[in-house]
């Protein structure tokens, strides 16, 4: 059986490449200025600089979307101890409530799926309160929370799924 493919009219998905790091965390930087916080790449979030190599690394993969060269969507995920986490699912503010975000992750969840993964689960910002929505339709179950102590007062929600 071959890897899920994402199709949409208008726009390309594909695995990231080194070369979208700048689309990328310009993207990221972006989302979270939204909410207040502020990206610092030296302590967070390195995976950005090299998009797609941790995850592939673990047997996960990452992906970027693009409509005519702009960049409006990511979402990865990674594999450790035989759990896959998504991780990086972000869709640009006037790309919201087109289903990007629903079919990414869905593309996550066959993907991993396919590698034999039985569980998945993410930890998601406890302001991200449309993605929370969408997670629970897709079948997550919210299971915990945490705070990280880091400067943007991070307090994250775990949700997981049997996939």
């Amino acid at each position: 059986m071959s890897a899920p493919v994402l199709f949409f009219e208008t726009v390309e998905t594909r695995v990231a490449k080194k070369e979208d790091s700048d689309d990328i965390i310009d993207l990221v930087s972006e989302i979270w200025s939204e909410y207040g916080f502020i990206l610092l790449l030296d302590i967070e979030e390195r995976h950005l600089l090299e998009p797609g190599e941790e995850f592939r690394e673990s047997g996960g993969e990452f992906w970027v979307v693009k409509e005519e060269d702009v960049l409006v969507a990511t979402c990865g995920f990674r594999i450790v101890d035989a759990i896959a986490e998504m991780k990086t699912l972000y869709v640009r503010r006037e790309f919201r409530q087109t289903g990007i975000g629903t079919k990414l992750s869905q593309l996550a969840i066959d993907t991993a799926r396919l590698k034999g993964i039985k569980v998945m689960e993410l930890w998601t910002d406890t302001r991200f309160h449309e993605a929370h929505r969408m997670y629970e339709r897709l079948g997550f179950l919210r299971f915990g929370e945490r705070y990280l102590n880091d400067h943007n007062e991070t307090r994250e929600y775990g949700y997981r799924r049997e996939i």
